[in-house]
């Protein structure tokens, strides 16, 4: 068995071979930055099989021992109908802290470990309403009360660890300070339960038995007041929530969710959400969400061919509601694995979910009715809350970053769904039929034929996910051009991993870039409905296989990930033949994603020319 790399002289990108007889890993970054693209396959793409073969199927919606009670806030969160949010962000990397629960309040100038700059701010009324007076010991966790009374932080410091202290942020002063558990224990939830209470869970070993321990402090004090002595360990990060009335918490176990009274630490009840979608593919479970009123618990279930939304009654444990997501939606998302609020939130109207903060599902249809697209430079992974105003966001480049409101047209949505479940006449909709153009021009292996083939056949599985059918006498034409020519020139590394590692061997493979041009119009050519280009050429590639590494194999590969591509491309599923009608999925540009007019990029470029030089 041999293991190789093949990587380009001037990246530290990788292309790793591992010769196997069975399952095939590719990872794939680009020269510019990280796509985020995991294959995985058995010799090729038609083998892709990313369902677990051992995992039984699980029925969905199953509430074990159910004794849950609804639990609603004290004071439901009221934003107003307009908001004038504008926060200035510090031009250098800051963190942003929200609660964990449903709240107006966030905290601002938080750097990675330091908290003395640290402002608190009312995003309903867009006031700085409170702020840190004083230095914080450096912090490896912090918390923000969902009443905006308190901020939290774990000391970093391994002579302090499990050391939490709790600062007023009425006083901008530390009230209280408590060791939270044994030093050699684990703390992986930092968080608020009910009013002044402090929520921590460690784990660890004492004497070699493990310990899991839930406990409850006395903000003001540093009190214990509650202490869980738990036999199952807790997820932590975003794969748990409390409820809006701070009595309850759920927690991801595997393949469920787990939900325990905070007040007397008993376990009130289990959901064990689907772990297939109805085609037979592997989900698992990935978020836990409760709703704003306290009612239901909305779970994510994810896997790399599909998603589900599931909601569950939170009086009997019912499942209430249920929609699959495919591939192609989420590949419609920005960053969805950086991205650091719930990976599922509420939304009111429509009625709906915020997945991964970057599109809007419609909960009855399982429609991905809108995305948020951000500028290439504009990285910005903070929590994004939807409001009746818009959606409250992070945005602009380094140095010019903001907290603002971005619109979300809720308007807008709800009526192009009403025109999409009506009669009215349109280009695309679910049943119309499309005419596919392929059309090769140059292929570095096999033959023009077969990759004319094998793009149809791709194409024809993902208009059938929005309910299109590939046919002759299709409505509208979606014209394809697709050419090949030479890729980057790889080097071979023997043995280690896409993290790095291994020894040259001196041997260099030309892999394949790819270049797809896909106009959709219609059958005249007028009116055009989509028009999107695709260049791949990898820096990385990882294979599995027994054959030596040539340019062919490494073809072979790039080809099967444009295949992939191709499977999730983003692509309108109703487009109103009035062109004053609405078309899905809608999209709101940031500032840096929206295009400026000549005029606008003019002045644009005569204001940066008179601040130049200016403090």
């Amino acid at each position: 068995m041999r293991n190789h790399f093949i990587r380009i002289a001037d990246v530290f990108f990788r292309f790793i071979v591992a010769e196997k007889r069975r399952a095939t890993t590719v990872i794939l970054t680009l020269k510019n930055g990280f796509v985020g693209l995991v294959l995985v396959s058995a010799v090729s793409l038609s083998a892709i099989d990313f369902a677990a073969a051992a995992d039984p199927v699980k029925p969905g919606g199953v509430a074990a021992h159910w004794k849950v009670k609804p639990d609603p806030p004290t004071q439901p969160v009221e934003w107003p109908a307009s908001l004038a949010v504008s926060i200035q962000q510090p031009p250098r990397i800051e963190e942003i802290l929200f609660p964990q629960g449903h709240s107006p309040f966030c905290m601002v100038g938080l750097d990675a470990y330091e908290s003395q700059k640290g402002e608190l701010w009312n995003l309903a009324t867009g006031k700085r309403v409170g702020a840190i007076q004083g230095t914080p010991p450096k912090a490896i966790k912090r918390a923000l009360s969902a009443d905006g009374k308190y901020m939290a932080l774990a000391i970093l410091d391994r002579a302090q660890a499990n050391d939490i202290e709790v600062w007023s942020l009425e006083t901008g002063k530390q009230i209280s300070r408590f060791q939270a558990d044994e030093r050699n224990y684990s703390m992986t939830i930092l968080d608020f339960a009910g009013p002044d209470e402090v929520l921590t869970y460690t784990l660890g070993q004492t004497n070699g038995k493990f310990g899991h321990h839930l406990r409850v402090w006395d903000a003001k004090t540093g009190n214990s007041a509650r202490q869980i002595d738990l036999d199952k360990n807790l997820s932590g990060d975003q794969r748990y929530d409390i409820s809006p009335g701070r009595n309850l918490l759920v927690s991801i176990m595997a393949s469920d969710a787990v939900i325990y009274d905070l007040q007397t630490g008993q376990e009130k009840g289990t959901i064990t959400p689907p772990n297939r979608t109805e085609d037979g593919q592997s989900v698992s479970l990935d978020g836990v969400r409760f709703s704003p009123d306290g009612t239901e618990l909305g779970c994510l279930c994810s896997g790399g061919r599909g998603s589900i939304i599931a909601t569950y009654d939170l009086a009997n444990g019912d499942q209430k509601s249920k929609c699959e997501l495919t591939a192609a939606m989420k590949a419609s998302l920005q960053h969805p694995a950086s991205y650091k609020g719930p990976a599922l939130e509420y939304v009111s109207q429509p009625n709906g979910f915020l997945w991964y903060g970057s599109g809007f599902v419609d909960r009855e249809t399982g429609l991905l009715l809108w995305t948020y697209k951000q500028g290439i430079l504009e990285f910005s992974h903070w929590r994004r809350i939807i409001t009746p105003a818009g959606m409250i966001v992070s945005t602009g480049g380094n140095g010019a970053r903001k907290i603002q409101v971005v619109p979300f047209p809720a308007e807008d949505l709800e009526q192009a769904l009403t025109d999409y479940r009506s009669d009215k006449p349109a280009l695309i909709k679910p049943g119309e039929k499309v005419k596919v153009v392929v059309k090769v021009t140059e292929v570095r292996f096999g033959t023009k034929e077969e990759a004319t083939k094998a793009i149809e056949e791709v194409l024809a599985e993902r208009l059938a996910d929005d309910g299109l059918e590939v046919a002759d006498d299709g409505n509208t034409i979606l014209n394809v051009k697709y050419k090949e020519g030479a890729g980057k020139v790889l080097k071979e590394i023997k043995g280690g991993s896409s993290r790095g590692g291994g020894t040259p061997t001196g041997r260099t493979v030309q892999s394949t870039a790819a270049e797809v041009d896909l106009s959709w119009t219609t059958k005249d050519g007028k009116t055009k409905v989509f028009a999107h280009k695709l260049d791949l050429d990898p820096s990385m590639l990882t294979v599995r296989t027994n054959e030596e590494v040539t340019a062919a194999v490494a073809h072979k590969q790039v080809f099967a990930i444009l295949k992939l591509q191709l499977a999730g491309l983003p692509m309108p599923f109703f487009v109103p033949l009035d062109k004053s009608g609405l078309s899905l999925p809608m999209v709101s540009n940031s500032s840096m994603a929206a295009p400026l007019s000549k005029a606008d990029a003019l002045k644009k470029k005569i204001e940066a020319r008179k601040n130049l030089g200016k403090k």
